[in-house]
Order: C-alpha cells, then sequence, then structure tokens
C-alpha cells in the first residue's frame, strides 16, 4: 500500500476559488437553474479566511445551503454566503436569532407553518392553485399544501 495524503483545505487555500465555481456549477445544475449564479462580491475573500475545519464537504454543503436559500430569494441577484460561514452571519439574521430568544418565541413548527400558510393564502386571494395561488407562492404542488392544510387544520375549499 501506497499512502496518499491531501493536505487539508486550509492549507491549500488557492483551490478554494476553484472548488466553490465548481460546487455553485453542480449545485445549479442538480436545482435545474436557468443559469449559473454569480456570487456577491467579497464573499471570495470570506472563504479564503475562513479555515474549513470539515474540508471540501462542508465548502460543498455550505455552497449548497446557500443555492437553496437562494432559490427563494431573487434568482437574479448574485447570492452570499455570510449566513453560513460561522463567526460571519449578518447582522440582520442574527439580529431575528436575538430577537426570538428574547421575545421568547416557543411556537411549535405547526403553528409557524400555520401561520405561514395563512399569510401565503391572503396573499394569494384564498386561491390554493393556479398562477398567484398559494402553492405557487410557495413553491410546493397544491396536492402537497392542501395536505398540509388538512394536517395544521386550516379550512379550503368549500370549508372555508
Amino acid at each position: 500500500m501506497f499512502p496518499i495524503v491531501i493536505p487539508p483545505l486550509r492549507e491549500r487555500r488557492s483551490d478554494i476559488p476553484e472548488l466553490v465555481h465548481h460546487f455553485i456549477v453542480k449545485k445549479s445544475q442538480e436545482m435545474n437553474f436557468g443559469r449559473i449564479p454569480m456570487i456577491h462580491p467579497g464573499t471570495m475573500e470570506q472563504f479564503m479566511s475562513y479555515d474549513w475545519p470539515g474540508n471540501v464537504r462542508e465548502l460543498e454543503n455550505i455552497v449548497e445551503r446557500a443555492l437553496i436559500r437562494r432559490r427563494a430569494l431573487d434568482p437574479k441577484e448574485p447570492f452570499e454566503f455570510e449566513d453560513f460561514l460561522p463567526g460571519q452571519q449578518t447582522q440582520g439574521y442574527s439580529s431575528r436569532i436575538q430577537f426570538i430568544r428574547e421575545a421568547g418565541d416557543e411556537r411549535s413548527l405547526d403553528d409557524a407553518m400555520r401561520e405561514h400558510i395563512q399569510a401565503t393564502l391572503m396573499r394569494a386571494g384564498g386561491r390554493v392553485q393556479g398562477p398567484g395561488g398559494a402553492a405557487a407562492l410557495l413553491r410546493i404542488k397544491p396536492n402537497t399544501l392542501r395536505h398540509r392544510m388538512r394536517k395544521l387544520g386550516i379550512p379550503f375549499g368549500k370549508n372555508a
């Protein structure tokens, strides 16, 4: 046997830009993005200054999570990774977490989901499906939304 020693990512920082680009292209294709998204200027410096204790797998996971979140936001805007790199969270994100802790928001996931679905239904004028319907706004299938609404006790259709 011949041992193969691969140095950790923190010792080969010059590989980071190429790996980031590779993972953005790979994950964008997996998620059926129409085009490859651009990253926000200054983001690469954040990647280069991070020590990457999880090595390449951690880098890949951070890119994937940022792309998933980006899908829910404006896909034309350059995207950032600040909410995903430890110690580099944006003020908006950390202040929301702090607000929830201070307010003692102890809602269950079902309660939070119920409120979100109801707010989306109001924006959609009570429509579950079709263009501008709640399912389209939530980016889920109408049957999936109806199932969740039944489970959460949210009336729809003739019951509404």
